[in-house]
């Protein structure tokens, strides 16, 4: 699920199968799918996938019960294996697009978290939109904008706005309230050591 979200993927889903050894080797009986919206994260998928999930178990169960299954053999040409999100992955670089960034940021939310530094703390970021404002000339990962209740900071293409974080040491929080207590100024570059 993480991985869909952070490679920009537009839709996931869940297939039942019987088991075979292997990973994932096994043929497949029935699949569902769901799109992924542009303001989705890993919570959101995570429970739309739930809820289908059991769906499609059920209506698997009963097709078994009635004979009505048709199992598929897999193509593994198509199969891909996603890696474990390392410490190394969450971390934000501002060099990529505004619509990478996004991604990271909505894969990695609620759990573990893309993170940036600022004045040498961790910034943890739970939410961000992407802006609407071109960057040509601006370094990535400089705050341009901080109105509006948001953190708007130029990428290698785009801009993006930071709505929720949590600095380091303390709560969950909206960019207002950190913006409120004066904890980034405009011009600052996150990322810098």
């Amino acid at each position: 699920m993480q991985r869909a979200i952070i490679d920009g993927e537009e839709k996931t889903g869940i297939t039942t199968m019987y088991m075979a050894e292997g990973l994932d080797t096994g043929d497949m009986l029935e699949k569902a799918e769901i799109p992924i919206g542009i303001n989705d994260n890993f919570e959101t998928i995570h429970d739309k996938l739930s809820t289908l999930g059991a769906d499609l178990l059920v209506s698997t169960l009963i097709k078994a019960e009635q004979g009505q299954l048709v199992p598929q053999k897999q193509d593994d040409s198509f199969a891909t294996y996603a890696q474990k999100i390392e410490k190394t992955d969450c971390y934000i670089d501002f060099s990529k697009s505004a619509f990478e960034i996004h991604n990271l940021i909505r894969g990695l939310s609620p759990v573990p978290l893309a993170y940036t530094t600022n004045r040498n703390k961790m910034i943890k970021i739970i939410s961000s939109e992407i802006s609407e404002r071109s960057t040509s000339n601006d370094c990535p990962g400089k705050v341009l904008s901080l109105k509006n209740g948001k953190i708007t900071v130029a990428c290698g293409r785009g801009t993006i706005s930071i709505t929720r974080l949590t600095p380091e040491g303390k709560r969950p929080m909206l960019a207002s309230d950190f913006i409120n207590g004066r904890q980034i100024d405009v011009g600052e570059v996150l990322g810098q050591q």
